[in-house]
């Protein structure tokens, strides 16, 4: 006899266990919704339009969205797309997360969150740097020069190319 002809398996009928049939029927349920959604992120990456995400996609999946869009989003459509989810975001009230769209999109008119700006900015290699981002950059550089900072002050005027 092996262990094999001792084991004896737990009923997994759903008539034994009604857990099963609750897991089973959420289950099935997540994978016929979220087969849509999968389609549609397949379906933007194939055809470049990665607009339709924010069309299709319930905005609850911002985060997994802000990582399609890291990974696929061609560097002249990058201000663009985070600026339309920032304010899709802020209009259901998501402040937090829309304000974090606007950091990526280096919309500095809605925060006011200079190094975190930057350090984006850089991250997703945006250059040129948009015009209120340039003067924002030349604003504080000059803070930081009549603070006594001036190298870092310099830094920042080469980064932004003054």
């Amino acid at each position: 006899m092996t262990l094999k002809d001792t084991y004896v398996a737990p009923p997994s009928t759903a008539e034994s266990d009604p857990h099963i049939s609750v897991v089973s029927s959420v289950s099935e349920t997540f994978i016929k919704d979220s087969e849509g959604l999968k389609t549609s992120i397949v379906s933007a990456i194939v055809n470049n339009d990665l607009m339709s995400l924010f069309n299709t996609g319930p905005l609850k999946f911002w985060k997994e969205t802000l990582a399609l869009i890291c990974t696929f989003a061609q560097i002249e459509e990058w201000t663009v797309l985070c600026d339309t989810l920032a304010l899709k975001l802020m209009a259901a009230g998501n402040t937090l997360a829309a304000t974090l769209w606007y950091i990526c999109a280096g919309n500095i008119d809605k925060t006011d969150l200079m190094e975190k700006t930057i350090v984006l900015a850089l991250a997703t290699g945006q250059k040129p740097f948009s015009e209120s981002l340039c003067k924002l950059g030349e604003k504080y550089a000059e803070i930081l020069a009549i603070q006594g900072l001036l190298t870092a002050a310099m830094e920042y005027l080469k980064l932004f190319g003054v």
